[in-house]
This record gives structure tokens, sequence and C-alpha cells, in this order.
């Protein structure tokens, strides 16, 4: 005897009508044969779970119906260089007597003295305790560490989904996505947002973030990349993947260029391998549509100090001027120089935008602050100049990284080393922070300096939005404020502004 169901089961079936079915069919058990009943009973009760699972969100029950049928091969692009220039292996030193006493130009009107400009309130980055998370029902904890921080993450994902054996094709990708999507994953998606506020991540660091967490949960790059383009995509970050013979790769858009990093383009828009590689296989497999829900770019500007764990290593520097030496210890973040270190290459511009770790700012406003105060501007501008071309070894990114590196702020203070971009960087921060100067950068071939907008324009200056702009370069060394380095006396450079 078999037991007809009121109604034809589907995938809108409620849960609370499908636990009245399975109670009517209980019930009627004892009247039906018991070995014939039980069997055919079992056999659709094992047929009709199974598609009762349900989709967390129901455009990804579609999606991954589109994901069974659109793809197509795209052809990627080796990585852009940003400056083919060649930067000068050595640089041009001033000769300076330091036995004679330096000569006093007096300027043509007086100049304000820098003490009357106040610091700027360095606000401390908040220091994160994470305590660990209560378990949410029987899910296990995924440990990771991140910009120091011990945190432990939620997995609601590897309890219903295989974090192995996932076949490189369409069709496996495609059987991951649903099972990604009927999956718990909400859980792990809200501490991750959570910890993405508490620890004052960027999209890059976001990035990051979910990178780390899916490399613990899975050994596999490939069922790594899977759950990683998942999850950005429920973070409403745009991403995509795609795949040769062997290999899935994972690759995300940006509001800002990237450089020497192979990507390839989907309509207008590029999407860049996360893994920064430089090249990538000449022809990818990916989806030919987009997700269906609206999706940002990843904002990678790094406009607000990351909230790392606190560190205490310092680097002591030193320098002279005008017959006088000075030192300084100055603090920086381990954790977050390890950090910067995996950031894809910009814009110069998005440099000199970026901040400096709270307890770095302070130490070294502090400190270089006795030794400008009754300086005029142009004799303070002077002083950080010597400061950064004589504190801090010259190096080509290419003797020292073997490849083109922009740097950070604090990256300057911790390697050994450093040229004239990550110079002219680190000089415009002192310039605005210590001096509340305008400065903008500029852009020669093969070498970035600035220009400070002093009071009395002297000597080398740049016209630039009806204002005078003296050049100050950070990598002349023993250059004063309007000195050129002479081979590019003659050469116009582009100028970088809203520092």
């Amino acid at each position: 005897m078999k037991v007809f169901l009121p109604f034809s089961l589907t995938s809108s079936v409620t849960a609370s009508r499908l636990l009245k079915c399975l109670i009517v069919s209980t019930m009627l058990l004892p009247a039906l044969s018991a070995a014939q009943s039980m069997a055919e009973f079992e056999q659709w009760k094992r047929q009709y779970m199974g598609e009762f699972k349900q989709y967390k969100d129901e455009m990804d029950r579609e999606f991954a119906d589109f994901l069974n049928q659109q793809w197509k091969p795209f052809d990627t692009e080796k990585g852009v260089i940003r400056d083919e220039a060649p930067k000068p292996p050595r640089i041009p030193v001033v000769r300076i007597d330091d036995k004679k006493p330096p000569v006093v130009v007096k300027p043509a009107k007086p100049e304000p003295r820098v003490a009357e400009i106040p610091l700027p309130r360095i606000i401390p980055e908040p220091v994160i305790i994470i305590p660990p998370e209560p378990p949410v029902l029987t899910q296990k904890g995924v440990n990771i560490e991140f910009l120091g921080h011990q945190l432990s993450i939620v997995d609601g994902i590897s309890s219903s989904v295989s974090m192995s054996g996932l076949i490189v094709s369409q069709s496996g990708i495609q059987l991951k996505f649903s099972q990604l999507a009927q999956s718990d994953y909400p859980q792990t998606l809200q501490q991750l947002t959570k910890l993405k506020r508490q620890l004052n991540l960027n999209d890059w660091a976001y990035v990051r973030l979910v990178q780390q967490f899916t490399k613990q949960l899975t050994a596999s790059d490939n069922m790594g990349s899977v759950v990683s383009w998942f999850l950005l995509l429920k973070s409403d970050l745009d991403a995509r993947i795609a795949y040769d013979s062997s290999r899935i790769y994972l690759l995300v858009p940006a509001s800002q260029n990237l450089y020497d990093i192979a990507y390839f383009k989907f309509g207008a828009q590029k999407y860049y391998s996360v893994s920064r590689q430089k090249k990538l296989p000449p022809n990818l497999y990916s989806y030919d549509g987009n997700y269906p829900k609206s999706l940002k770019l990843s904002d990678f500007a790094l406009t607000q100090p990351l909230s790392s764990k606190p560190d205490t290593q310092t680097k002591h520097l030193s320098f002279s001027y005008q017959q006088k030496k000075y030192e300084l210890n100055v603090p920086f973040n381990r954790y977050t120089v390890d950090f910067l270190s995996s950031y894809p290459q910009m814009d110069i511009n998005e440099y000199f935008q970026s901040p400096l770790n709270s307890s770095t700012a302070t130490a070294l406003l502090s400190q270089l602050r006795p030794m400008v105060n009754d300086m005029s501007e142009t004799e303070a501008v002077n002083l950080l100049l010597r400061f950064v071309q004589k504190a801090f070894r010259y190096a080509t990114d290419q003797d020292q990284f073997g490849e083109e590196n922009y740097m950070f702020a604090e990256e300057t203070i911790f390697y050994p080393a450093s040229d004239c971009e990550d110079r002219a960087v680190f000089f415009a921060w002192l310039v605005k922070n210590l001096l509340g100067l305008n400065v903008v950068g500029l852009d020669f071939p093969g070498h970035v300096a600035t220009a400070v907008e002093l009071k009395n324009p002297l000597g080398d200056v740049i016209s630039y939005q009806h204002k005078q702009y003296t050049i100050a370069d950070p990598t002349y060394i023993n250059a004063s404020a309007g000195m050129k380095m002479p081979q590019f006396k003659n050469v116009t450079p582009k100028v970088i502004s809203n520092l």
C-alpha cells in the first residue's frame, strides 16, 4: 500500500507543511504493511528532504542555474607597468662646507614662525580586545592571526560543504556555489563584517581577512578561491572567479588603477588577480554575466590607520643640520608593516594620502616639534629636508626588492633603504602635519619630488592653480628648498595634487 501526499512537494513548500505531512504519514504507518510502508517512507523522506533544503537567498538559486550555462573564455592581459623610466642609481649631492657657519639670507617679507602652527590632533586607533566568540549551535571556530590579533571566526560552512573534492570545471564550481548558498554562512559573514568595523579595515584588508579565513578552512587553493569569491559577493563586493585546466583564480575590480598585476576585462571593467600574479594563462573561463545583486567596486585607498595589535619596536634615526646633530627614536608597528607588504601597487597619489599609525605619528611629531620651534617656514622645511635626505639610506626598489615597490610612510621608517617616491611621500606627510603647509608632488620621468607653498617662494618654483610652490626635493642630498636636481633643470613635472 502506498501513501499519497495531499500536495506536490516543491522548493516552495514551507517547513511547517513538511512537518505536518511527516506527522500524518507517520500516523498512517500502523495501518500499512510495516516492511513495505517503512521502506517506501524512508525512500520518500530521503528524496524530498534533499529537495527541501533551502537557499538563504532566492537569487542564489537563479545564479546557480545561470552558472550551469553561461561561461566563456576571456583573454588575460599582463599587468601594466606604472613607470618604465629607470630610477637614478646614484643621487647627486650638494657640496656644503660644514666648517663655516651657514649664510642666512633674510627673506623679502618676514616669515611666520613655525611655533605659531599648532600640531594636528592625532586620534589613536582604538585598542581592540576581541573576546572569543561564544559557541553558536555546534559550529566550530576557525583560528587565524590577522594584524597581530588572534581571532576565532565561527565556521558556518564546512559542516555542510565538503572542503575537498572540487572538480575544476563549470559544473564543479556551480555545485560548490549551490552548496555554499545553502550552508550556514550568515553566521560566518556576520562575524567577518563585524571584524571589518572593529579593526578599521578598508576593502583590501577585508579581502585579505576573508582569504586568511578560507586558507585555514581548506588546504585546497581552488576551494579557497571559491569560498572567498562567495563570501565577497555576500559582502556586496564585486568579485569573479575564472579557471583553466587545473586552477581556479579569484579576481576583483578596484576603484584604483593597480600595476604589475595580471587581469582580464569583463566589459570595460578590469578584474585583477587577488594573488597579485604578474601573468595569467592566456585564456581563462568565467561566467558571462553578473551576480544578480548590486555590488560595489573595492576601494583600496588607505585613508584611515588600521587597528593593528599594539607593537613597541623602534628605529633609531639621526641626521645633522647646520652643524648640529639630531637624534630620534621612532616606533613602528611590525604587524602593520607586514600587512602593507601584501598591498597591490597603485598610483602615487594614493600613497601621499595615506596615514601613519597613531603611535608612530605622535612620536615623530613630538620629537621633531622642538627642533623646528622658532624657525621660519623656510628653515623648518630645510631641516625636514635634511632629516629625510640623511637619516634614511637611498636604494632603488630594484636593488632592495627586485621590483618596483612604492612604500607607505610607515614602511619607509621600517625598511633599511628607500628611494625617491618613498621619501617624497614621507616628507609631504611631515610638512603637512608638522608645519601645516600645502604640498604637491612632482612626477618627473623616473623621479618623484615635492614642492611646498611658502609665504616667500624662492629658487626653483612650480606654478599650480595660481599659486607658487617652492621645489623641495627630499632625495637630492643636502639640497635646500628651491633647489632642483640638475638632470631635471629643463623638465616640467606633472603635479600630483590633493595631498
